[in-house]
């Protein structure tokens, strides 16, 4: 987890300093601010928990938060990670919401595992009832970066040369450039 609260107040774990008392968004327990060398600065629930924000994310995942984040804060956009929208039901943080300064807000998602068609439709379909645009942008799995083909194309050090989309990735991408945008007008 990368936001927790301190009198009602988000922090976010890399601004958060030791020391202070640190609260889950979600179920209110107490969590530990975690700050090293070696893992991504997080905080991690007190005691073991059902909460669904306490749910292990790869390294991968919980980096490219950051990285989004920063990406949207350097084009002064203002930028959220783990970002809850009260509206949705369960556990509905995007991973990264960006605030334009004008427009409204537009979530992005990062997927790095597999997820259930069934379940994308439901996130999907909860943001589009919210107003809330959603961009979803999945990881290339581990085995395709080990079999990267160098590539002379510059900003590119690598290329895939063929890459079997798994079912949500297909979903993902009809949204993003088709279906989505008539899924949205509906809306």
């Amino acid at each position: 987890m990368l936001v927790a609260l301190n009198n009602d107040q988000r922090f976010e774990a890399d601004a958060a300093e030791k020391g202070l008392d640190y609260y889950c968004p979600n179920c209110r327990g107490e969590v530990i601010l975690k700050k090293g060398r070696i893992v991504i600065h997080h905080f991690a629930h007190k005691a073991e928990t059902v909460c669904l924000f306490a749910k292990p994310e790869s390294p991968g995942h919980v980096k490219a938060k950051g990285l989004f984040q920063n990406l949207y804060k350097e084009r002064g956009h203002k930028a959220d990670i783990e970002f809850i929208v009260h509206t949705l039901p369960n556990d509905r943080r995007a991973d990264v919401m960006v605030h334009p300064p004008k427009g409204r807000p537009v979530a992005i998602e990062l997927q790095d595992s597999t997820i259930d068609l069934d379940e994308i439709e439901k996130r999907t379909q909860g943001y589009c009832n919210a107003g809330i645009p959603v961009l979803w942008l999945p990881f290339a799995r581990k085995k395709y970066w080990d079999e990267k083909i160098p590539s002379d194309d510059a900003g590119w050090n690598f290329l895939i040369s063929k890459y079997a989309a798994r079912p949500f990735e297909r979903w993902i991408h009809g949204y993003n450039f088709k279906e989505g945008a008539e899924v949205a007008k509906t809306r």
